[in-house]
């Protein structure tokens, strides 16, 4: 039982962890503390290892029967596959939609590129110039929001965190929280070739309504000689191996952004938008996904496929938010408790492909889903 079990976690873990993945994964604690820490948060019945053997399962069972089902697809192949005409995507935190290391694996741009309609949610006021920018002349059937979901809706401004790079805080010329080093790190082995200058370090792309998930991040700089040997260069001036020690923590600022209510806004807007059908929903709210997918409305609009951050989920988070899909019809595809992305697809999906109609439930999978969780609706027709 036990070797089957690790056999089947082999191919449930699915690696989809680039660089700055890792970087993340450091953010959250050491390596070896990783495992203890989820067998601290673990519930007895939920052992990680045996969860993923058993998603495996469900996933083979439903999902993947027969192998060959449009919803077996991974994402990139999946996107590819639907017809432009009928598909549409909603995202929530869409950053700038061009390459960097931190964004290797959201495929919105993909499907923003084949001629989806989506509408693309972007807190932070700079990010979201970047994204505008990006998409001057803006395609037909692309919106932009300036907002964050919230919790709580209200027409109060919401507080979201990021890491100033400028010299707003006053650190420049200090010892350990000078931001110019950040520029001197932006080469090509944190970012892509083309970013240049501390604007297009990794670290500029991380804002949440969460200031101790920022903070976090102020580890990765606890000690690095390497680094701190590019910002002497930069700087033309001696610099202690730990220059960069509170390089997060001393620069963390707070930014007002619109609130975008989930129980109201969104729904009204999927509906004006995309009819209530929606082909793709990807969420990437640092460390806040869990909270956005639980109040996303799914009584009036089940997304064929969702993808979220789970890496960012204490263990029991994310066990309650597999819960909640779960009883909306959905399995996960890949992906699992801390994995980079956790992809998940509703068992009755009607996407429909360039060359075939919608899609039909499987039989199997509609009739017996293995373990079905005893407060699971009957599921409805997904787009």
């Amino acid at each position: 039982m036990v070797a089957a079990a690790l056999l089947a976690l082999r191919f449930a873990a699915v690696d989809v962890c680039g660089p700055r993945c890792r970087a993340w994964g450091e953010a959250l604690g050491a390596p070896r503390a990783t495992k203890r820490r989820l067998e601290e948060t673990a519930e007895p019945a939920e052992d990680p290892e045996i969860w993923l053997a058993e998603a495996r399962q469900r996933q083979r069972a439903t999902l993947c029967t027969p192998p060959t089902s449009v919803r077996c697809l991974p994402t990139a192949r999946w996107i590819q596959g639907l017809d432009p005409r009928a598909a549409s995507l909603f995202q929530v935190g869409a950053n700038i939609h061009q390459a960097t290391t931190y964004a290797q694996g959201d495929p919105a741009p993909l499907a923003v590129a084949r001629g989806w309609a989506a509408t693309l949610l972007e807190p932070m006021p700079d990010i979201f110039a970047e994204l505008e920018r990006f998409y001057t002349p803006r395609p037909p059937r692309v919106e932009l929001v300036n907002a964050a979901v919230c919790d709580a809706c209200g027409d109060a401004p919401l507080q979201m965190y990021s890491i100033d790079l400028t010299n707003a805080t006053g650190n420049w010329g200090s010892n350990d929280s000078d931001a110019r080093c950040f520029a001197a790190n932006a080469g090509s082995p944190t970012c892509m070739p083309r970013c240049q200058g501390a604007s297009h370090h990794w670290t500029s792309e991380i804002a949440s309504l969460d200031r101790g998930h920022v903070e976090r991040h102020n580890r990765l700089f606890a000690y690095g000689p390497n680094q701190c040997r590019l910002c002497a260069q930069l700087l033309e001036r001696p610099m202690p191996s730990n220059c960069m020690h509170s390089a997060v923590a001393k620069n963390i600022k707070a930014t007002s952004v619109r609130c975008f209510c989930a129980a109201t806004e969104l729904g009204a807007r999927l509906r004006l938008r995309h009819g209530n059908r929606l082909s793709l929903l990807v969420v990437d709210a640092e460390g806040h996904d869990d909270a956005v997918l639980l109040q996303f409305p799914f009584a009036t609009v089940r997304p064929a496929r969702v993808l979220f951050e789970a890496s960012h989920l204490a263990l029991r988070r994310f066990y309650r938010l597999a819960r909640h899909l779960r009883a909306w019809g959905y399995e996960m595809l890949e992906g699992g408790p801390k994995a980079y992305i956790s992809t998940w697809h509703h068992l009755n999906s009607t996407e429909v492909t360039k060359h075939t109609t919608p899609s039909t439930p499987p039989t199997r999978a509609a009739a017996t889903p293995p373990r079905a969780s005893p407060s699971c609706l009957p599921p409805a027709s997904a787009a």
